[in-house]
């Protein structure tokens, strides 16, 4: 009985290396799992970088419109400023017709009283 005892205790060559390669196999997938997020961490650290960036670039109004609707906005202030320009000048063009035809009449009574 005690032979059975000791034998149960203490483990057989074979049992200690399968342990051991087990160990050793849970070690090099630990490892493999640990490059593994650690990749992953960088890359979300890169995003998260890009994405703060992006943002400090919007709030200061340095970079572009972030949004077609932002573009839209613009777009249709400046056709505004288009049309208000257009008809700016042609209401000058009309005033120098006007100041044309005044010019040409006045000239026109100058010459005739002239003669």
């Amino acid at each position: 009985m005690l032979k059975a005892a000791d034998a149960t205790t203490s483990p057989s060559p074979a049992s200690t290396a399968i342990s051991h390669r087990s160990i050793l196999a849970e070690d090099a997938n630990l490892h493999e799992q640990n490059r593994r997020l650690a990749k992953q961490i960088r890359d979300l650290e890169d995003r998260l970088s890009e994405l703060l960036g992006q943002h400090a670039v919007d709030r200061s109004g340095l970079g572009a419109p972030a949004s077609t609707a932002a573009l839209h906005t613009d777009f249709e202030a400046e056709r505004e400023t288009v049309v208000n320009l257009r008809r700016a000048l042609e209401e000058r063009d009309e005033e120098l017709a006007a100041a044309r035809e005044t010019n040409r009449r006045l000239m026109n009574q100058l010459n005739r009283s002239g003669t």
